[in-house]
């Protein structure tokens, strides 16, 4: 079972240095970066809309808005695999390994 906060919180971390390596990558060798991303589109000729220049102001509107994405998309990834396979890998796992029973006459209570 996933703690959605604490998963959507690692997620976000996550998002967050990916972004950042990114952003620097953008200022320190923007070609680099333009030929990477070519590699992902293929046939489109990036380098046409290639800006010139870094905006700190965009970059960092740019990270809270992957941020916010990044935390609720962690949340709701949880979420989904609690409910969908998180109870079943428990139940599974209970029956696996039962808790050892109590013998007659004792309680566990406090």
């Amino acid at each position: 079972m996933l703690r959605p906060v604490v998963f959507a919180n690692a997620v976000a971390v996550v998002s967050a240095i990916g972004y950042g390596a990114c952003a620097l990558l953008s200022l320190a060798a923007p070609g680099l970066l333009v030929s990477i991303a070519q590699g992902w589109v293929h046939t489109l000729d990036l380098t046409k809309i290639q800006r010139p220049g870094f905006s700190f102001g965009e970059a960092f509107l740019g990270l809270i808005a992957l941020l916010v994405t990044a935390w609720l998309g962690g949340w709701l990834l949880a979420w989904f695999y609690n409910r969908w396979g998180g109870a079943e890998r428990k139940a599974t796992t209970e029956q696996a390994h039962p808790a050892p029973a109590q013998p007659a006459g004792t309680h566990s209570g406090h």
